[in-house]
């Protein structure tokens, strides 16, 4: 550490190195679980916590404990500035999280919230919202049965002679809603995102003016995550929604997760959710779906 000559520099100091005490304490006697990006351990996330990072980034300081844990905000195993960046553009609302998912920012306009046309293109989800007529004087709905982000360029919806890539031309939506992903839970990983990538610019292509939301795939019951039928459990499709949210990023759209309000307090679907099967919602809770996602575009 440099030595600090000022009496400012020596109290700061002292306040850090209590900070990092009390962190290591915190970690030794087993408290709580750490605060991602509180390397300060005051129970919340500021940009004193973006500087203290980078401090250690730079060998100014040196992190213990879960104050340590606590920096590595993009968990990559290293910290470094770009850990203090992701720090400190979510302390300040830039960021809806450590991991650099943009906050979003409606876009100006003077349309009223049923003035808003929306396109959801997507699985079986999408056709059983289809098929529940909810907020249909809203959305369009072009869903189908085990739809992918590969085969959405060559499969139609049901009645349509499109295929459901090009449902978005010339048709002038406010928003595009992707939800795809629950059929692809076994697929790579790296070469799956790269895929879902494409979807995201062919429809930048197609509907250059609207809005496009990439939706997380929905959370499962237990029962259904314990059956883990072609590998699809709940851990699995938190891990293909970290890629659905670090793709959307890249590519400049939104992310939006339903299942915050979806989940239970064991972090799953309720069973009586989706009592078909464990994984498709019934009426009551397809319309939560629909209309918290109505409330992420319309404000």
């Amino acid at each position: 550490m440099k030595k600090l000559n000022t009496p400012i520099g020596f109290i700061m100091v002292i306040v850090l190195s209590l900070s990092l005490a009390f962190c290591a304490a915190a970690y030794q006697t087993g408290r709580a679980a750490f605060l991602p990006g509180d390397t300060t351990c005051d129970g919340k996330v500021t940009t004193a916590d973006a500087r203290l990072t980078l401090r250690h980034a730079v060998s100014l300081e040196k992190l213990t404990g879960d104050a340590l844990k606590a920096a590595d905000a993009d968990e990559n195993g290293t910290i470094d500035t770009a850990d203090a960046r992701n720090i400190l553009r979510y302390s300040v609302g830039i960021d809806l999280d450590l991991k650099g998912t943009p906050a979003y920012v409606p876009p100006e306009t003077t349309k009223a919230p049923e003035e808003y046309r929306i396109a959801m293109l997507g699985d079986s989800q999408v056709a059983t919202a289809a098929n529940y007529n909810i907020r249909s004087s809203q959305f369009d709905y072009f869903g189908r049965v085990s739809l992918n982000v590969y085969t959405i360029f060559n499969k139609k919806a049901p009645g349509s002679d499109r295929y459901i890539i090009d449902e978005v031309k010339d048709r002038d939506y406010d928003a595009i809603i992707i939800h795809l992903g629950v059929n692809e839970i076994s697929y790579s990983n790296s070469t799956w995102g790269e895929q879902y990538g494409k979807v995201i610019d062919a429809l930048k292509e197609r509907a250059p003016d609207a809005e496009i939301y990439c939706s997380a795939i929905l959370p499962i019951t237990e029962s259904a995550s314990k059956k883990n039928e072609f590998g699809c459990n709940n851990k699995s499709i938190i891990e293909k929604n970290e890629i659905i949210r670090s793709v959307a990023a890249q590519k400049g759209v939104h992310f939006i997760d339903a299942g915050t309000i979806l989940r239970n307090d064991q972090g799953v679907l309720p069973s009586n959710a989706a009592p078909s099967d464990g994984v498709h919602l019934g009426k009551n809770y397809a319309e939560t779906w629909i209309n918290w996602t109505f409330t992420q575009i319309t404000g």
